[in-house]
């Protein structure tokens, strides 16, 4: 990526974040080291590890719709990112233990660069009277969307803090 990524590079970077994040929950090999920095590895890792020992299995279909830049600076970039969102948790059994409906996710990413690699390095919270949820399954950015809101086909932000999502209805 050059100094200063377009729309489409933040959007390939963004979107193998969400693939990667995905295969790696799915406990298959992934290439997270190229789009993210080791302290969120570590957390993808993390929740893993407590899935495996739930016995759970989570399939993430994840799919940035769309993406705007809310800062831009030579070391860090702030995006605000719509995604399509949907996942299915099994138990060893196969059994589904947990579903979210497909729905959009607006997520805020922050960007670093490390030498000449840019990398997501934060998903901080941007709205600090969001309530934490708990998830059996710790896929935490991908949480509590459509259907769990409130009505069918309400939209919730999500916001990821330290592998935690946070979740606040939008406004109608």
């Amino acid at each position: 990526f050059s100094d200063a990524p377009d729309e489409a590079q933040l959007r390939l970077l963004v979107q193998g974040w969400l693939d990667n994040k995905a295969l790696a929950l799915q406990g298959q090999a992934s290439m997270l080291p190229v789009v993210a920095r080791q302290r969120l590895i570590d957390q993808v890792d993390q929740e893993r590890a407590a899935a495996v020992a739930a016995g759970n299995t989570t399939v993430v279909k994840a799919s940035v719709t769309s993406l705007e830049v809310v800062s831009r600076q030579p070391r860090r970039i702030e995006l605000k990112a719509e995604v399509a969102y949907s996942d299915s948790t099994t138990d060893r059994s196969g059994s589904v233990v947990d579903r979210t409906e497909p729905g959009s996710l607006t997520i805020t990413y922050i960007l670093g660069r490390d030498g000449d690699q840019w990398r997501l390095t934060a998903y901080p919270c941007r709205e600090p009277r969001a309530r934490p949820r708990r998830h059996r399954h710790m896929a935490a950015e991908w949480r509590g969307i459509a259907g769990r809101a409130g009505a069918p086909g309400s939209q919730a932000r999500m916001v990821e803090r330290g592998g935690r999502a946070q979740r606040r209805p939008s406004p109608q």
